[in-house]
């Protein structure tokens, strides 16, 4: 009887063993794509940025623009707005999700 329970101990500690490893790569992956949306999050504010300068260019310079290319940046513009409102509701659930609540 003595030796099933500590059979029973030993196997216990290694399944102990095995899922602290598993929370530590988790929490590494975690810390990973959480880096990762942080420089997506940087890389859509630089975008925003360049947007606005471009704006401000176009607008001052008064230059006039085909209107197919304007059709173009539109879509572009669009698109860009769209990923980032996608990234923006992803970011909040994903934290939202791993706030330990």
């Amino acid at each position: 009887m003595v030796w099933i329970c500590l059979i029973c101990e030993i196997n216990c500690r290694q399944e102990l063993h095995l899922l602290d490893n598993e929370i530590s790569f988790n929490e590494a992956m975690i810390e990973e794509r959480d880096q990762g949306l942080r420089e997506i999050e940087e890389q859509i504010g630089e975008a925003n940025e360049i947007f606005k300068d471009l704006a401000v260019l176009v607008h001052d310079q008064g230059i006039v623009i085909g209107s197919k290319i304007i059709i173009v940046q539109n879509r572009n513009i669009y698109s860009l707005l769209l990923f980032a409102t996608k990234f923006s509701y992803s970011f909040c659930l994903y934290r939202f999700r791993h706030s330990g609540r």
